[in-house]
């Protein structure tokens, strides 16, 4: 009994310390991030604050991604709408799995893309910390 207490203890140790290595560096989201004024930053541990997930607008309707399927954004400031009460960017969209959503374009009635920017991206610069939030971002790439 006592041997098959310790057996399953060591399992369990060695599934939780599989579990922290893969939560802390298998899965972390690197990339790119341009600001408005063209200066590039490599962030490490990405992640969005206010919502876990993007909100895109497309075609008359709203949709969410994940920043871990998406390979890049590319914001047009200029090109902007309003919708229940948040501010969207017009912008271009490639998924990892090989998609694309082209951009909006100006009195296009919301064919194009849209991305609400009420967020903010978090991370890691070399050892500091890093924050933008996505009205400052003009483009995001993430690392395959």
């Amino acid at each position: 009994m006592h041997r098959m207490r310790l057996s399953h203890k060591r399992v369990f140790k060695g599934i939780f310390l599989a579990s922290l290595l893969l939560g802390l560096g298998g899965c972390a989201i690197s990339g790119v991030i341009v600001d408005r004024s063209g200066f590039q930053t490599r962030v490490k541990g990405m992640k969005l604050v206010e919502s876990p997930v993007l909100k895109l607008y497309h075609g008359g309707a709203t949709t969410e991604v994940p920043l871990k399927k998406i390979y890049s954004l590319n914001l047009d400031h200029a090109e902007q709408m309003h919708l229940d009460n948040e501010l969207y960017y017009g912008a271009e969209l490639k998924l990892k799995d090989g998609g694309e959503v082209k951009p909006a374009v100006r009195n296009n009635d919301g064919a194009g893309l849209y991305v609400s920017i009420q967020n903010t991206i978090t991370g890691k610069f070399e050892k500091n910390k890093f924050r933008i939030p996505l009205h400052n971002a003009s483009l995001i790439e993430i690392d395959k």
